[in-house]
């Protein structure tokens, strides 16, 4: 997480894309998925040839303390070895304590959506 890292943020008024501080009020909701995906990701490509990429989309509910993570394909995804792949990632969730506040204005409960694409290529 950082660096030029965006999420989207889903309100109930409004959608927006803000930057992903590491040490601000969104990132602690979606660590607790980072050790469990790459675990998973790890594991599906010591057991297949994995694709040149993956795509990952994390969404965490802070309110619910939740983040689920589901591998997604695309276009540009390689048809033979992506879909065996994306099915051995499949959706993980984590749990966390929920965070009462909301990142969205007037503290309103959001969903945080932070989509991230990870070269696996040797």
């Amino acid at each position: 997480m950082g660096g030029s890292a965006q999420v989207v943020l889903l309100c109930p008024s409004d959608v927006k894309r803000e930057p992903l501080d590491p040490n601000g009020p969104m990132a602690p909701a979606l660590a607790p998925a980072l050790d469990p995906a790459r675990e998973r990701v790890c594991g599906c490509a010591a057991r297949m040839q994995p694709p040149a990429f993956v795509d990952l989309v994390f969404t965490a509910k802070p309110e619910d303390g939740r983040v689920t993570i589901e591998a997604k394909g695309d276009e540009e995804l390689d048809p033979t070895l992506g879909p065996p792949f994306l099915a051995c990632v499949g959706t993980l969730t984590a749990s966390f304590a929920p965070v009462h506040g909301g990142a969205c204005e007037g503290g309103g409960a959001g969903t945080i959506v932070y989509p991230v694409r990870l070269d696996l290529a040797e």
